[in-house]
């Protein structure tokens, strides 16, 4: 029989199953950060580091503390509020999503369509510019009250049957 066994001593090993970055080292969970935000973070839990060695206390323990983790994230290239919020920024060149998307993090669809109105350019602005028009097409909206040239009062229909009210201003206008 077997030394280990008859003293009674058993060896168990929980090996959780490990993910490579590509550059050889291994990780228990995947990056999350762009390279940019793992330097930063590095830099301000040194910087956070160094303050929390000066002071003592309770201020210099939570400065600590904060120090660690920024150097955690930049390290280890993984921030646990981006995995909650489902957002991943180290892969944000890929051949998925060129560079020139504009929702970040793959947290959108895009939908193209394209409609043919049999309108010249001028009626339309004339259209679009008339703001009591874009209840019409805007079936959020509830009205569009203007209060002189560049002025006006919006009411929308918000969440759960709210209604949202807010004042604007056109600040720059180019017809056509």
């Amino acid at each position: 029989m077997d030394q280990q066994a008859m003293s009674g001593q058993i060896e168990t090993s929980t090996a959780r199953p490990q993910r490579t970055d590509g550059r050889g080292d291994e990780t228990d969970t995947p990056r999350n950060l762009s390279q940019t935000e793992r330097a930063i973070s590095i830099a301000a839990g040194a910087v956070l580091g160094s303050f929390a060695l000066g002071r003592g206390g309770f201020r210099g323990l939570t400065l600590g503390a904060l120090a660690a983790g920024l150097l955690h994230r930049g390290v280890t290239g993984h921030c646990y509020c981006y995995e909650a919020l489902g957002l991943n920024s180290a892969g944000s060149q890929t051949a998925e999503r060129p560079p020139a998307t504009a929702v970040p993090a793959q947290q959108g669809c895009k939908v193209e369509q394209s409609i043919v109105i049999q309108r010249s350019p001028e009626y339309l602005f004339r259209f679009w510019r008339d703001l009591h028009n874009l209840p019409k097409v805007m079936h959020h909206l509830k009205s569009v009250n203007q209060s002189g040239d560049n002025r006006s009062h919006w009411v929308a229909e918000g969440v759960l049957g709210t209604e949202v009210e807010w004042d604007a201003e056109i600040i720059n206008e180019r017809e056509n």
